[in-house]
């Protein structure tokens, strides 16, 4: 059975183009698996960082080369979720200004074990992230 690790360096251009959500010409929604990162770090592992993995068939897409390539926001390695990847300087300022006043509305799903419903429980999932300064990665 294959690692995570490699699964995802084996993706294909067809898997990849599968997760892009929403493309124009200036940025794109892509979904990011789990174990792949979105800043580079320090452990040089760029194989899992979204825009080594995304640049090439967005480039062939757009018909362009970018100079500028970012990542808007943020997901965690461990997690899932949609990243904003802009290929245009305004346009990316534009959108990591509207992530950093809150006006993007986000929504967090989690998968459990047992329907909440079933177990008597209600309200809402809440937990706080701690940050293990010497392994410099979150802690939930």
């Amino acid at each position: 059975m294959k690692s995570l690790n490699e699964k995802m360096t084996a993706e294909t251009e067809e898997s990849l183009s599968r997760r892009i959500l929403y493309m124009d010409r200036s940025f794109a929604v892509i979904n990011k698996m789990p174990g792949e990162i979105c800043e580079s770090t320090k452990d040089g592992n760029e194989q899992y960082l979204v825009t080594e993995k995304f640049k090439k068939i967005l480039e062939t897409r757009s018909a362009a080369e970018f100079s500028f390539f970012e990542t808007v926001n943020r997901v965690d390695r461990p997690v899932s979720g949609c990243v904003v990847l802009a290929w245009d300087r305004k346009i990316y300022s534009l959108l990591a200004e509207a992530f950093a006043n809150h006006s993007v509305k986000k929504r967090y799903y989690a998968i459990t074990e047992k329907n909440a419903r079933d177990a008597g429980m209600h309200g809402h999932l809440a937990h706080e992230i701690f940050f293990d300064t010497k392994n410099k990665r979150p802690l939930l």
